[in-house]
């Protein structure tokens, strides 16, 4: 891995943080508060266990876990063992449980056609988002796949006590791993390993939030210019 290729890294890192939470505001704003919850149920659980299999990674120990409330879940949990990368996996672990869950959806219901988005050609993205519902949308189980995709798209990102938990010790991490890069071609090869199949969910995750903003957006304008 380059300097460059860990750039690439946070900077998809971000990408995904802000579309995901565009996608979750774009809901709330667009459906009653009772389909909202129906809406990011299955995407709230994922990203609470996601928190919760952190705190188990890195010695942490879980007090309490809510999946479902009125104001959505929240995992409970003593300090990270580990320092500087212990708050970091912990509150970036639903970034990593959400693309491993739609890897795994995809996988089983049989969806391995999903598009990635080339960000030197930004506008094929319409092209390869129009092919891939098109190809699947007379598909009886596709609606359902798109609900589970949206749910987890919508709740992959961070909450903002995560950000803020976060955000020092992800700085601190990525001046390391840039000093590592520089210091030894070896150590830059160990980290190309991770990230490839790294960038290539966080891809796809980005490729599911955009058909989220898609499908979303015109029923957001829609209750914006009734309302």
């Amino acid at each position: 891995m380059t300097l460059d290729g860990l750039a690439l890294v946070f900077l998809w890192i971000a990408g995904l943080i802000v579309l995901s939470r565009l996608v979750d505001r774009l809901l709330v704003r667009t459906l009653p508060p009772y389909l909202y919850h129906a809406m990011i149920l299955p995407g709230v659980a994922v990203h609470e266990l996601s928190h919760a299999f952190a705190c188990l990674l890195t010695g942490a120990r879980v007090l309490e876990v809510k999946l479902f409330s009125k104001n959505g879940g929240y995992v409970k949990h003593t300090r990270s063992r580990l320092p500087v990368i212990g708050p970091v996996a912990i509150s970036l672990a639903p970034l990593v449980g959400g693309v491993l869950v739609i890897y795994v959806i995809a996988y089983l219901m049989d969806y391995s056609g999903i598009g990635l988005l080339d960000p030197e050609r930004p506008y094929s993205a319409v092209q390869t988002i129009w092919a891939f519902l098109s190809a699947n949308a007379l598909r009886w189980h596709f609606w359902a796949f798109l609900y589970l995709m949206i749910s987890v798209a919508a709740s992959l990102g961070p909450s903002d006590q995560d950000l803020k938990n976060s955000v020092i010790a992800l700085i601190v991490l990525a001046v390391i791993l840039a000093a590592l890069i520089m210091a030894s071609d070896l150590v830059a090869s160990w980290l190309d390993v991770p990230a490839r199949p790294l960038l290539s969910g966080l891809n796809i995750a980005l490729f599911l939030l955009v058909i989220s903003i898609v499908l979303v957006g015109p029923f957001y304008l829609l209750r914006r210019r009734l309302t």
